[in-house]
């Protein structure tokens, strides 16, 4: 087995990672924005009886449970994820002299020990990549996906607001001036 493609492929899960945890910064700018532009409509519209306030608050709690969705999903692409990493330089180094002297141990020569043990290294090194790169690329499968629910949860939030906005705008266009009375005092 080739060493090289191993080690690549265990770097771009490592890549991947990064990437991923930058990512996260689009979705949570969204949610902000968001969430403000929702509080604010829905703290300043004029609530009576009638059948637009209740569109109104329909269209403001389901743009409200998408953006808690979208909120819970890209909280979970980013926390709870565990990264595997290969043994540190000092312990494959260790290893390696162990197996080594395991060989001399068996009987073997210095030479044929040698060769040995760089044969069981190099599986020993194959394994530790191959089952570190696996968990990573789970984990990167797993948050790419919460990740990507997130945005499209995200949409939704955006068109139910979107949708909400205008009964809002509509109302403020059309509501009657407020009549202020001024007192003069002397």
């Amino acid at each position: 087995m080739d060493s090289n493609l191993f080690l690549k492929q265990y770097d771009f899960e490592l890549e991947q990672r990064n990437s991923l945890a930058s990512a996260i910064n689009i979705p949570i700018v969204a949610l902000t924005a968001l969430g403000g532009a929702l509080g604010s409509i829905a703290a300043s519209y004029k609530y009576g009886s009638n059948i637009s306030t209740y569109i109104f608050i329909g269209l403001v709690a389901l743009a409200l449970i998408s953006l808690l969705v979208a909120l819970y999903q890209t909280f979970r692409s980013f926390a709870g994820y565990v990264y595997e990493k290969i043994p540190s330089t000092i312990k494959l180094s260790a290893h390696y002299e162990n197996l080594k002297l395991w060989h001399l141990e068996q009987g073997l020569s210095e030479d044929l020990a040698v060769v040995e043990a760089t044969k069981d290294f190099q599986n020993y090194l194959n394994t530790a990549i191959a089952e570190a790169t696996d968990v990573n690329s789970k984990n990167n499968i797993s948050r790419g996906n919460y990740l990507h629910g997130a945005v499209t949860t995200i949409a939704f939030t955006f068109v139910f607001l979107l949708m909400s906005s205008s009964l809002y705008l509509y109302q403020t266009a059309t509501q009657d001036e407020k009549v202020h009375q001024i007192k003069i005092v002397k």
